[in-house]
């Protein structure tokens, strides 16, 4: 493949108090529209629609957990003998279990012979014979574990998530929080390299085929490879359209646009608290959290790549046609090609970019006013993930799941404005 690419410069014929001789090179043009543009009118507010809206649902999927596996109000050992000989769960649990036995391991009776007892017949018998070993419910072909809920159903009871499986519960946050890690690092890559719109692109695809996969999954392991993906879509979902967004917007707009859509991702936890309210089966949220997925479809289709990376790669007449909204190609428009004008850009090895990579965070850090911005918005993006986990994992003290959700979404929103407000 060969390393070195061309980029031509076009030139504007129309004299003006800045330009005597009438000469605007393609990038100057689109960069100087952009700027004029960038502060109101029909250039930002679509923009700033599309690339907030699907941070929203990063807010339903990645806190979703909390409701999706919910524990049961209780669970037993169910014994199939004595269901059948119409043992109440109470008489099971008491005969099969020792005095204050957590329903994960039973008494190994022979339950088919007292199953031909009535119950209190059974309890005088049980007395009279030596306590036999507990085997577990969950490894055993006879028995099964049965749930109570006060409301609706979660995955525990889906796929038994209790005692020795109750491991699995734990990898609902660790598999979105791997995709997270995942994408962070894929997508920004991509972003960088092959464009904003066709990062959120793949990002929008893997989002809703994991919501789908979430939402239809008959297998765990299943359920946990959506999971995945959809925290892998983040990456792709918030930055790329943040980066889109506010490279393409003035600096006015920029600063209170940027809290905006940084605050769509509490949004969206608060969203879910509400729709956890009334729906309490875990699969039913799930569908009410996929649907509004499908709306990035038309995202992508609206959506256009960002001008300004657009220029940086030395695409020009594209970003002139999105600037612009014209479809006309260079010859159309009233520019002449200045044939004089030739750049080469010659591919940098991968040592030099790994050297230029490292020389820019010395950059970041070794100035000391940059380094003093940079510190505050680490402090406040610890402090506002603080917010949003402790709350999370501890307000147990709160009434309801509904509400120590909630509280958690307002907790983060307020620290997200916060951390914008130290960032601009």
């Amino acid at each position: 493949m060969d390393d070195k690419s061309k980029t031509e410069n076009y030139v504007i014929d129309g004299p003006n108090n800045d330009n005597p001789k009438g000469e605007h090179s393609l990038h100057t043009i689109v960069t100087e529209e952009l700027a004029r543009i960038g502060d109101k009118g029909s250039w930002i507010w679509p923009l700033f629609i599309l690339c907030t809206v699907p941070n929203i649902l990063n807010g339903f999927h990645v806190s979703s957990y909390v409701f999706l596996g919910k524990m049961p109000t209780s669970f037993w050992c169910v014994i199939p003998d004595l269901l059948e000989a119409n043992w109440t769960t109470e008489q099971m649990r008491t005969l099969s279990t020792k005095e204050g036995g957590d329903g994960c391991r039973v008494l190994n009776y022979n339950y088919s012979m007292l199953s031909h007892m009535a119950y209190d017949e059974a309890v005088r018998y049980v007395k009279d014979q030596d306590v036999p070993e507990e085997v577990s419910c969950l490894r055993s072909s006879t028995f099964y574990h049965d749930y109570y809920y006060s409301e609706g159903n979660s995955i525990v009871s889906e796929w038994d998530l209790v005692c020795e499986n109750s491991f699995w519960r734990s990898t609902v946050q660790a598999a979105v929080s791997a995709g997270k890690f995942t994408g962070a690092t894929s997508f920004g890559i991509i972003s960088d390299k092959f464009g904003r719109k066709t990062a959120f692109s793949i990002g929008s695809v893997v989002h809703v085929v994991g919501s789908v996969l979430v939402a239809a999954s008959i297998w765990y392991w299943s359920f946990l490879i959506g999971r995945f993906m959809l925290g892998l879509a983040t990456g792709a979902l918030f930055y790329a359209a943040f980066a889109l967004l506010t490279e393409n917007i003035g600096i006015k707009p920029r600063s209170w646009m940027s809290i905006v859509i940084t605050a769509s991702y509490p949004i969206g936890m608060l969203l879910l608290a509400l729709s956890a309210n009334f729906l309490h089966t875990w699969r039913h949220l799930q569908i009410s959290l996929t649907v509004p997925a499908l709306s990035l479809i038309l995202i992508v289709y609206y959506l256009k790549e960002s001008p300004r990376w657009l220029l940086d790669k030395g695409r020009e007449e594209e970003a002139y046609k999105i600037v612009f909204k014209t479809n006309k190609s260079i010859e159309q428009l009233p520019m002449k090609k200045d044939e004089t004008k030739v750049q080469e850009t010659v591919a940098a090895p991968s040592g030099s970019k790994l050297k230029n990579a490292f020389s820019e965070l010395a950059g970041l850090y070794g100035s000391s006013k940059y380094r003093y911005l940079a510190l505050i918005c680490h402090f406040s993006f610890f402090v506002s993930s603080l917010s949003y986990y402790v709350t999370g994992m501890y307000l147990n003290e709160v009434k309801t799941i509904f509400d120590t959700k909630l509280t958690s979404g307002l907790i983060s929103l307020r620290f997200s404005e916060i951390w914008n407000g130290f960032y601009q």
